[in-house]
């Protein structure tokens, strides 16, 4: 599969030292994607393409971006059908609320995100996820953004080291984003509640709620207040 899939990586989560098995612990399986592997040409056949796949991709008018990101939605499908067994025509997927992708019916979860020139999508078995990549923009005024969005323990990492800081930024940003698309909210109005810092989660426990609803096809809007 690594072969197939560029960029392919298996992650297991717990204890190195207690590992004895991929089969009993929790495992993702998150896909790296970069728009130089396709060199700009579309690579699948026009009957191996889903039409709701060219429906969302023909939104955008670039060009090679467009087929970028068709590519990566019928790969995305054909994994997601080798893991189901099933064609891939066959897999309907819906977009909650939050901006959680949901396969009803399903324990397989899967969640997506792309720029103009990457592509990431991470599927589990039984377990929620979420994942997030951002191009880094050298010259983006991020001290509104941090002072707003983010808690106090957070602006002080970023900005205790003037060489990285942009790229704690990035790092702080993509995790908060990672965190709440898995629990299926979306970005929330009082962000800087939501703290991510040094490896660290701290939210609010009501946040969880929704994941019960998710399980069974229904998504709530959540309050955002403590």
């Amino acid at each position: 599969m690594p072969a197939i899939f560029p960029g392919y990586v298996r992650c297991s989560f717990g204890p190195v030292e207690k590992i004895t098995s991929h089969q009993i612990l929790p495992v993702a399986d998150a896909f790296v994607l970069k728009a130089s592997d396709f060199g700009g040409s579309l690579i699948f056949p026009e009957e191996k393409l889903n039409r709701d796949d060219i429906e969302k991709a023909g939104r955008i008018k670039n060009a090679d971006y467009r087929r970028f990101i068709l590519n990566c939605y019928t790969l995305l499908r054909l994994i997601l059908s080798r893991r189901l067994k099933c064609k891939p025509e066959e897999i309907v997927y819906e977009t909650l609320t939050g901006g959680k992708p949901v396969i009803p019916g399903n324990p397989l979860f899967f969640n997506i995100s792309h720029t103009r020139t990457g592509f990431a999508f991470i599927i589990t078995d039984g377990f929620h996820n979420g994942i997030d990549i951002e191009e880094i923009n050298p010259n983006m005024n991020f001290v509104p953004v941090i002072e707003r969005f983010f808690s106090p323990n957070e602006v002080r990492f970023i900005l205790e080291s003037e060489v990285t800081s942009r790229e704690r930024f990035y790092i702080l940003w993509t995790r908060k984003e990672a965190l709440l698309k898995s629990i299926g909210t979306g970005i929330i109005d009082n962000l800087s509640t939501v703290e991510v810092h040094k490896g660290v989660n701290k939210l609010y426990r009501n946040m969880f709620a929704c994941l019960d609803d998710i399980k069974r096809g229904v998504y709530k809007e959540m309050p955002v207040n403590r």
